[in-house]
């Protein structure tokens, strides 16, 4: 599975720490879609590269949590909502009701997954980013 912070991700996370003057917003819902095409670090859409046929995006169930360097977003998705099989988890810096598989708000996310959700359960997602030194 293979975990990304996009370009426009990293962006919105050295923007909204310094407080520049760009308009991004910070991250405030997360997204499943059944796109099979990995996460490239110059996308901004779901859609950007590969195929959406299926998406759905939610806002997160609390606010993100943080430890030193690391955030954790988490969110759910009920009974009937996004049933459909996940192959992607995603960030975004717009509100739910305004994230499509076009949108420009990908922050980053997980994929690589085949999970087949239904009506019969719920699901929680807890997306951790953690910024770590290079050096």
């Amino acid at each position: 599975m293979a975990s990304l912070l996009v370009n426009r991700g990293l962006q919105v996370i050295v923007g909204r720490a310094s407080n520049t003057a760009d308009s991004f917003t910070e991250i405030i819902a997360g997204s499943v879609d059944d796109n099979a095409t990995g996460f490239t670090a110059t996308d901004t859409a779901l859609d950007s590269v590969g195929t959406v046929t299926n998406s759905a995006a939610v806002a997160f169930d609390a606010t993100p949590t943080r430890s030193a360097q690391t955030t954790t977003h988490v969110f759910t998705f009920g009974t009937g909502v996004a049933n459909f099989t996940h192959k992607r988890v995603a960030l975004h810096n717009l509100a739910s009701g305004s994230v499509t598989a076009s949108s420009t708000s990908l922050v980053g996310g997980t994929d690589g997954l085949t999970f087949a959700k239904t009506s019969a359960f719920v699901v929680e997602y807890s997306v951790t980013i953690a910024l770590t030194d290079n050096s």
